[in-house]
């Protein structure tokens, strides 16, 4: 625990997950923590002691709900959340080196250079789903895009402001 860059916690039991998030917490504060939780009141509890982790809530009535209103929903989020097959969501940081642009600008360069579509953005004040394309981003911010592969070196550069 003391080492990792990421600690994961999932027990079947909201209780045991908890203890052992704040226990990891305070072993290694700088680890990137995600606790995954049946119960929303424990994964506020954990979030007022530990900001920075990452609370993973239990999906499965609200992904059927989803379904019902929206047919196709689930087949959807599957396959954004599958890891082996097909288009999935991933995040980068937009570089510290690079200058102030805005979404519509980002957009269209991981669209045109790479075939990956913008979803979000995280400009320190939580994700922002479908941001407006005139929204500013700044040196720092996380971008949440669609795409076939995780996008390694992304050439920056080439952002035409």
């Amino acid at each position: 625990i003391q080492a990792a860059s990421c600690i994961v916690v999932d027990n079947l039991e909201d209780d045991v997950t908890l203890s052992a998030a704040l226990y990891s917490a305070n072993i290694n504060p700088k680890a990137h923590l995600l606790a995954y939780f049946k119960d929303e009141a424990l994964s506020q509890l954990l979030n007022q002691h530990c900001p920075n982790a990452e609370c993973i809530p239990a999906v499965g009535a609200e992904m059927l709900a989803k379904a019902a209103v929206d047919p196709g929903s689930s087949a959807l989020h599957q396959e954004l959340l599958s890891s082996t097959q097909g288009m999935t969501q991933y995040s980068t940081i937009y570089p510290e080196s690079e200058s102030q642009t805005k979404v519509q600008a980002i957009f269209d360069f991981l669209k045109r250079q790479y075939q990956a579509t913008l979803i979000a953005i995280d400009t320190g004040n939580g994700i922002e789903l479908n941001p407006h394309l005139d929204k500013h981003v700044s040196p720092g911010a996380k971008v949440f895009y669609i795409a076939d592969e995780r996008l390694g070196t992304i050439k920056w550069t080439l952002l035409q402001n």
